[in-house]
């Protein structure tokens, strides 16, 4: 006999993980057992409050509590269990163990989301990071099969979630993201790729794809974001960048009045651009 099969008595077969995963022909039936206890007690009500008793004078040093008493309920247990389990038959549970592969073949992306102070600037509400981290819960979103992962970089850069399918995990992730996760001030753009390079090179995926979401202004790090982007190449990774920000005068921060302190800011679109073209031109190849 099959292992994965129960007896037919067992007490499994009423627990709310089995019956959870049974498909019912006639569902609706089910809602009438809640109307059985209502019957029962109706009947109890009815019966304490007809005519129909007979009047008995009793000394009450006869009168005593005995768990026999309680049989005289047995009979409309019996009668409700009776009738729960017909209701049961009726609703048809069906369950079947047919098993269906399914192959989906997915890509490898690797989000790197800039954490740096500047990203702190008001210029999004409520802030660059916060519309940096909004995007990226949208477009966790709307993937389906895809393995993802997140870069977080500042001074530094370091990897915070590996690839992976679980993307309620990733949104936990995205909730963490905070500015305090790296002492190192600066934008290292060059280092979160080397990052998410040395994170995807192993990949067998036949589409990896970096999306890079930073105001622009690298800062810091020992590796060239042009190095960085040539280096992803050799191992087929395709790189695409959000800039997040504006040029000009944007807020950030309040003065002593609570009024927006407007600040003046340049976006460094040059390096953006330049990572762009380069995909573009290698994406005819």
């Amino acid at each position: 006999m099959d292992s994965s099969l129960e007896s037919w008595f067992s007490l499994h077969w009423f627990t709310p993980a089995t019956l959870s995963g049974f498909t019912w022909d006639n569902p609706k039936l089910l809602f009438a057992i809640i109307l059985i206890p209502i019957f029962i007690v109706g009947r109890w009500v009815i019966r304490h409050f007809s005519n129909q008793k007979l009047p008995i004078a009793l000394i009450k040093s006869t009168l005593y509590s005995s768990p026999v008493t309680w049989l005289r309920f047995l009979p409309d247990i019996i009668m409700s269990l009776f009738v729960a389990l017909v209701l049961i038959s009726l609703a048809r549970p069906q369950r079947t163990n047919e098993k269906v592969e399914q192959w989906t073949e997915g890509i490898d992306i690797m989000m790197a989301i800039d954490i740096s102070q500047s990203m702190q600037i008001q210029d999004f509400n409520p802030n660059r990071l916060e519309a940096a981290r909004n995007v990226a819960r949208d477009f966790i979103q709307g993937r389906l099969q895809d393995r993802i992962g997140i870069v977080v970089f500042s001074g530094d850069a370091f990897s915070l979630a590996p690839l992976t399918t679980d993307y309620d995990l990733l949104n936990n992730y995205l909730d963490e993201i905070s500015f305090e996760m790296i002492e190192n001030r600066g934008t290292a753009i060059g280092s979160a790729m080397a990052v998410v390079t040395n994170r995807m090179r192993e990949s067998n995926s036949k589409t990896k794809v970096c999306i890079l979401l930073s105001d622009g202004d690298n800062t810091a790090g020992n590796i060239d974001p042009i190095t960085a982007a040539e280096l992803a190449a050799a191992y087929n990774i395709k790189i695409y960048t959000i800039l997040v920000g504006k040029e000009g005068l944007v807020p950030f921060d309040k003065d002593y009045f609570g009024r927006p302190r407007m600040v003046e800011n340049t976006v460094d679109e040059t390096t953006m651009k330049k990572l762009r073209n380069w995909v573009l031109e290698n994406s005819s190849e």
